[in-house]
């Protein structure tokens, strides 16, 4: 009898000790949830009083904490900066690693004026600081605010969608090139869109059309297309993001989310 309430002591200490152990690391990975949605910008907050464009943007980690990141700045009085991209892997590295390359990319994005130049300097200095082989893909834009002028560069990104008033929907494709941090020294090129008033451009990440349901077919591009095409030449960038986002939810249902899910919306309203 001894022996065996010993042993029950002892198993109750353990399972005392193993719960104490969880809470700590669910707190410290709260802890690191808040601080990563932290760093992303507001961008209705951000642009409140912008009357030449409207921008939105929605992140959902799959799991406490991920690898997708968005950022937008304006780089001067009228250029406005912005980008969408997805560290390869998930959970507590890639959410250090999407740390690391925002920070290193809105520094590059501060410095220069080129698009391609911004993209060669913040391959090299990512990839100076990833000893785990990591890799971002990236579609980045500066958009002359006056004019509606969109210069972009796609690093291994998904094309995004784009439509003018009244238009058809389209993808704006690119050749761009690899992913940072898959060839060092890759001069990217840089392509240009002129926007007309009220045209406006969606980018995603992969975790948007490759979402899987519980049965494993995944999401697809035919379907994100086929709800940007529905909605309204009127609708805010807002409610494009939240027209895909509950779409999304209604696909996967009760599945576990297979990956991050990122949604970036720019609608150009003129120069004036």
């Amino acid at each position: 009898g001894i022996v065996l309430a010993e042993a029950l002591s002892e198993a109750d200490e353990q399972r005392r000790r193993l719960r104490e152990q969880a809470a700590r690391v669910s707190g410290e990975l709260e802890s690191a949830r808040r601080i990563q949605m932290g760093l992303l910008p507001a961008p209705r907050a951000l642009f409140a009083r912008e009357t030449r464009f409207a921008l939105d943007a929605l992140l959902e980690p799959a799991r406490t904490v991920g690898g997708d990141f968005y950022d937008c700045f304006m780089v001067d009085a009228h250029r406005l900066f912005f980008v969408v991209a997805d560290v390869s892997g998930k959970g507590l590295p890639a959410s250090l690693f999407m740390a690391l390359s925002k920070t290193l990319l809105k520094s590059a994005a501060r410095r220069v004026d080129d698009l391609g130049t911004l993209m060669l300097r913040a391959n090299a200095e990512v990839s100076r600081e990833n000893p785990e082989s990591l890799f971002v893909t990236a579609f980045a834009g500066i958009l002359d605010a006056r004019s509606g002028t969109l210069e972009f560069c796609n690093a291994g990104h998904e094309p995004p969608f784009a439509r003018r008033p009244g238009g058809a929907l389209v993808r704006l494709e690119h050749a761009g090139g690899p992913p940072l941090c898959v060839i060092e020294n890759f001069s990217y090129p840089v392509a240009r869109h002129s926007l007309a008033p009220g045209e406006w451009i969606c980018v995603v990440t992969d975790g948007v059309t490759e979402a899987m349901n519980a049965s494993g077919e995944m999401y697809g591009a035919a379907r994100l297309r086929a709800v940007l095409s529905g909605q309204a030449d009127a609708a805010t960038p807002a409610e494009r993001l939240a027209a895909v986002r509950a779409d999304v939810g209604r696909f996967v249902g009760a599945a576990v989310p297979s990956d991050d899910l990122t949604l970036l919306c720019l609608r150009w309203d003129g120069g004036a």
